[in-house]
């Protein structure tokens, strides 16, 4: 009998966990309108000289990125990424295949956009790695 009650116990706790994590991750996200507020706009890196801007797409579970060096209008040697959106953050997986890129995530922080990315030849880490040096690049939005 008191196995018996120790079990309800177990499973109602556990039920109690899992909607409280399953309500916390709805409240949580962002839609895409909200990511696309949050994200929005043009931002530039003084020390690089280098722009970023995002697309969001509705029906698409990935942003594109367009970065620049040069001027705000000037629109020419452009890269483009896709970004997948994961808990309201951008994340850049590595590539280590035709194109090779290690992981990044890009998230706002205190109104500056982060980029935070692993360092070095890490194409294989799907994850930011902080047992090794993390390269972190600021950026201000100078646009809406």
């Amino acid at each position: 009998m008191k196995a018996l009650k120790k079990i309800q116990k177990l499973i109602f706790s556990l039920t109690i966990l899992f909607l409280s994590l399953n309500n916390s991750n709805a409240q949580s996200t962002l839609t895409l309108k909200q990511l696309s507020k949050k994200f929005g706009g043009t931002w530039y890196n003084s020390t690089k000289k280098h722009y970023l801007t995002f697309t969001f797409e509705k029906g698409y579970d990935y942003v594109t990125v367009a970065t620049w060096k040069g001027k705000i209008n000037s629109l020419q040697n452009i890269d483009v990424y896709k970004a997948y959106i994961e808990a309201n953050k951008l994340i850049l997986p590595a590539e280590n295949d035709d194109h090779h890129g290690c992981y990044c995530e890009i998230d706002i922080e205190k109104n500056l956009l982060v980029y935070k990315c692993n360092q070095g030849l890490n194409f294989t880490d799907n994850f930011l790695n902080t047992k090794k040096p993390i390269f972190v690049t600021l950026y201000k939005k100078v646009k809406n």
